[in-house]
C-alpha cells in the first residue's frame, strides 16, 4: 500500500469513529426526533457503511486474495457515492424546508439524478471501466476512473442552488453553514478527477457530516437561546407599555425582601382620571394616558431605576442611589407630565409617593408608606381638579 493509500485510510477511520460517536449521541437521545434528524441519523448510517466498505478495499490488498473477492469488494465500495448525495440531498432539504417553504420534489429529482450516476456507474463497473483486476489479483484503475462521480457535480450544484434561493428566509449565515458542507465532497471529486488515486470522496462526506452538525447544533442552541429570551420577555414585560410586568415586580420583591440595600428608593405612581377617561371617552384615550405614563417614567427614571406596571394604572419605581437623584428625577417627571400631550388627551397626570430606606425599612414597610402618600397625592388632585378640561373634545376612529 503507497502513502496515499495510507493517508485515506488513515482519514477515513478517524472519520468513522466520530461519526459513530455522533450516531450513538443522536439515537440515544430522550427527546422526540425530528424529520431531519431522522434523515440526518440514515445520512450517518450510509456513509459509515460507505467509508467501511471503502476502508475494506484499500485493506485487501495487503492480503492475499482470490480476483473475485477483489473485484466485489472494490465494486461494493464505487456505488455508496450516490446513496450519500442522496442522501444528503433529503437531508438538506428537511433543514431548509424548517425554516422556509420548498418542496420535497426537489429531493426526488436529486434522487433520480443518484439514481442514473448509480446505473452508469454500475454499468461502468460491469465493463471494466472504472477499474480492472488482473488474473493474479492487481488492481488498477481503469479509463473512467476519473469520471466515476460525475452526476454527483449535479447533485451538489443543485443542492447548491436550493441553498441560494432559500438564502432569503434562512438569513445569509445560516445559508453559508448550509453550503459548506458541499465544500468538502467537492474539493473530493476535484482531486479524484485529478488523480482517481486521491479518492477521499467518503472521507470528505464525512467530514461535511461532522462539520454539518455543529453548524446545526450552534443553530438549535443559539434558536433556543432566542426562543427562551422571547418568552422571558413575554413572561416579564407588559406588551401595552414595555414596562416590566407585575410577575417581574413580584421576583424583584422576594431578592429585595431576603437584603435590601440602603440607597434605594420606592416610588409608587397611579394615573389620575383613568377611570372617568375609559367610562367617558372610551379605551382608546384610557389606553392613551397608560402609555403616556409609562414613557413620561422611563423618560425621568433613565438610569439605575427599574419600572414596573403592577397595575391598570398603578406603576412602581424602584430605585438606586442618593435620596436626591430620586427627588431630581421626580421633578423632571412632574414637567414631563405637565408638557405631555396626546391625541386624545390634552393633559396627563400622575400621583405618586416616594419612600427611601433611611430608617432601614423592610421592602413591604417602604411600598405601604409610599402608597399612602401616593393616596393622599391623589386625593389633593381629586379635590383641587377641574376634570371636565382634562380631555379634547374629539371624535374618536
Amino acid at each position: 500500500m503507497d502513502v496515499i493509500g495510507v493517508s485515506i485510510i488513515s482519514a477515513e477511520v478517524i472519520t468513522v469513529i466520530t461519526l459513530l460517536m455522533i450516531l450513538v449521541t443522536l439515537i440515544f437521545r430522550k427527546e422526540k426526533k425530528s424529520t431531519e434528524t431522522k434523515f440526518f441519523i440514515a445520512l450517518l448510517i450510509v456513509v459509515i457503511l460507505g467509508l467501511i466498505t471503502d476502508e475494506a478495499s484499500y485493506i485487501i490488498d495487503l492480503f492475499p486474495l482470490n480476483r473475485t473477492a477483489i473485484i466485489i469488494i472494490n465494486a461494493m465500495s464505487y456505488p455508496f457515492t450516490y446513496f450519500i448525495f442522496a442522501f444528503l440531498g433529503f437531508y438538506l432539504i428537511a433543514l431548509i424546508r424548517e425554516r422556509t417553504n420548498v418542496s420535497y420534489i426537489h429531493a426526488f429529482a436529486l434522487c433520480t439524478a443518484s439514481l442514473i450516476g448509480l446505473i452508469w456507474e454500475t454499468t461502468s463497473l460491469i465493463s471494466g471501466k472504472i477499474f480492472t483486476v488482473s488474473e493474479d489479483g492487481v488492481f488498477s484503475f481503469g479509463p473512467w476512473a476519473r469520471y466515476e462521480n460525475f452526476f454527483s457535480y449535479f447533485c451538489i450544484l443543485y443542492m447548491l442552488l436550493l441553498v441560494v434561493w432559500g438564502m432569503s428566509s434562512m438569513g445569509k449565515r445560516l445559508a453559508i453553514s448550509f453550503s459548506s458542507y458541499l465544500l468538502f465532497p467537492t474539493l473530493s471529486i476535484i482531486l479524484c478527477f485529478i488523480d482517481p488515486r486521491l479518492d477521499y470522496t467518503y472521507a470528505g462526506a464525512g467530514l461535511s457530516c461532522i462539520v454539518l452538525f455543529i453548524f446545526v447544533q450552534i443553530d438549535i442552541i443559539t434558536r433556543t437561546k432566542m426562543q427562551a429570551d422571547i418568552q422571558a420577555r413575554y413572561a416579564n414585560y407588559d406588551q401595552m407599555t414595555g414596562l416590566k410586568n407585575r410577575r417581574a415586580f413580584s421576583e424583584e420583591y422576594k431578592r429585595l425582601s431576603e437584603k435590601l440595600p440602603e440607597d434605594i428608593c420606592i416610588i409608587m405612581a397611579d394615573l389620575n382620571g383613568l377611570k372617568e377617561t375609559n367610562d367617558t371617552y372610551g379605551h382608546n384615550a384610557g389606553d392613551e394616558l397608560i402609555i403616556g405614563a409609562a414613557e413620561c417614567l422611563s423618560s425621568a427614571f433613565e438610569n439605575n431605576s427599574s419600572i414596573y406596571r403592577i397595575g391598570g394604572d398603578e406603576f412602581c419605581v424602584i430605585t438606586k442611589g442618593e435620596n436626591e437623584i430620586a427627588v431630581r428625577n421626580l421633578k423632571k417627571l412632574e414637567k414631563l407630565t405637565a408638557a405631555w400631550k396626546g391625541r386624545y388627551n390634552e393633559r396627563l397626570s400622575i400621583a405618586y409617593g416616594m419612600e427611601s430606606n433611611h430608617r432601614r425599612r423592610d421592602i413591604a414597610a417602604m411600598i405601604n408608606e409610599a402608597d399612602r402618600k401616593m393616596y393622599e397625592n391623589k386625593r389633593k388632585y381629586h379635590s383641587g381638579f377641574d376634570k371636565g378640561t382634562r380631555l379634547r373634545m374629539l371624535h374618536f376612529d
